[in-house]
């Protein structure tokens, strides 16, 4: 199970770096499928383990609670993100959860993964790739009719 978790914990760790070079604009922007955005799909991803702790110990982390994300959508930010997956991974390596919860977060997780790579298929075809941004550490603060049509 551990072995399980470090993978999807370090594909994790890889998408949030490229994440990152986001603007809020690319982060909060309604694709159509997954929980929409960007960030409401990795909020969730964070609120279901959680859920599978049976905690509601965020106190640390910001002024809301992660169960309630969804009413705090427009003052969370990336930051706040990533934070929510410390405290998750810190959960995780002191507490002894069910396996078949976990099995059943990580596998929801990757899954997640996948809706979030291609949203970032999505914006890199609709405007200056994200390697050109990571490469150089600019981070492009907002979008101009930005292109991408629902699937």
């Amino acid at each position: 199970m551990a072995n399980e978790y470090q993978w999807v914990k370090g594909e994790r760790e890889q998408l949030l770096a490229k994440l990152q070079y986001l603007s809020d604009s690319e982060l909060n922007y309604n694709f159509g499928f997954g929980h929409g955005t960007i960030k409401a799909t990795l909020l969730a991803v964070a609120n279901e383990y959680h859920e599978s702790f049976g905690r509601n110990d965020n106190h640390n982390l910001h002024d809301s609670s992660l169960s309630d994300y969804q009413n705090h959508l427009s003052t969370l930010n990336f930051n706040d993100v990533v934070q929510y997956f410390k405290h998750v991974d810190s959960l995780t390596e002191n507490q002894q959860t069910h396996y078949e919860d976990m099995q059943k977060c990580i596998s929801n997780e990757f899954r997640h993964i996948g809706q979030i790579d291609m949203m970032l298929h999505l914006i890199e075809n609709s405007d200056r790739p994200l390697a050109e941004r990571t490469g150089i550490r600019e981070k492009v603060t907002e979008r101009q009719n930005m292109r991408i049509t629902r699937l």
